[in-house]
């Protein structure tokens, strides 16, 4: 078999698979139907673990596409992980490598998009995953540009979901934010994550909805030293500290301990 081949020629490749969409299929609802080339998938998905089980095959990485909503791709993170784990591979690395919240032309270089990537950015950092590549950074190639346009080679706001991102990820360490029940609710709700370093802190926030969401922050010991907010209106601008979220938004709040 290629894999034990490659393993025992060249130990130190890491080798993975199957780089497939399809685990969605897994989940039957009324308002989306699975197509036969989706329920082939997942079959195949079953097949595979089944394969590389039965007949010892060196693998050190799953990996896998998912193009559905922000909800349903963080059930399908989950199921990946179930799955996984039935099947004896508990502990086995992860990698979502193609990934793209529910891609469309109207979509692409909007608010939306950019808080339905910021969204996921939180669940994948939240939920049983561990690592992700989304899909993709080129640019003029359609629906699947959401970092870049095409047209000028400048960013689109997706992009600043990144960098707003990597503010947490630069201090180092995920620390506890909750969002309050009530903004869970409705068609998207608030999603947020905050990491801290020392006496510094950062939380991003982010309103999955159409509709504008009250806002307030409680962060005991620490002072507001900046915001940075993308909305339709606005692409990374400073602004002070909102009493709401605007529709589709992403909001960097820096803090630094109090005097």
């Amino acid at each position: 078999m290629v894999s034990k081949h490659l393993k025992a020629a060249f130990p130190h490749l890491r080798i993975g698979g199957f780089a497939s969409c399809g685990v969605g299929a897994a989940f039957e609802r009324e308002e989306w139907h699975p197509s036969a080339r989706s329920r082939n998938q997942l079959a195949c998905f079953h097949y595979f673990l089944r394969y590389i089980r039965a007949h010892k095959c060196p693998i050190d990485f799953f990996s896998y596409h998912s193009y559905a909503g922000v909800d349903d791709i963080m059930a399908q993170v989950r199921y990946v992980r179930e799955q996984l784990d039935k099947a004896g591979f508990a502990g086995l690395e992860t990698c979502l490598n193609e990934w793209l919240p529910a891609p469309s032309h109207e979509k692409l270089g909007t608010a939306q998009q950019a808080a339905e990537v910021a969204a996921t950015l939180v669940g994948f950092q939240q939920g049983p995953l561990d690592s992700a590549a989304i899909y993709d950074a080129r640019c003029g190639v359609g629906n699947y540009s959401p970092l870049f346009n095409p047209l000028t080679y400048g960013p689109h706001k997706a992009y600043w979901a990144f960098v707003a991102f990597n503010e947490l990820r630069k201090l180092g360490t995920e620390v506890r934010a909750s969002v309050a029940a009530d903004a869970q609710d409705g068609a998207g709700g608030v999603r947020a994550i905050a990491a801290a370093s020392g006496g510094e802190c950062a939380a991003m926030v982010v309103n999955m909805s159409s509709e504008p969401a009250a806002f307030s922050l409680d962060a005991p010991g620490y002072a507001v030293g900046g915001c940075r907010i993308v909305d339709e209106a606005r692409t990374w601008d400073e602004t002070g500290l909102p009493s709401e979220l605007p529709p589709w938004s992403i909001l960097l709040v820096k803090l630094q301990t109090s005097p």
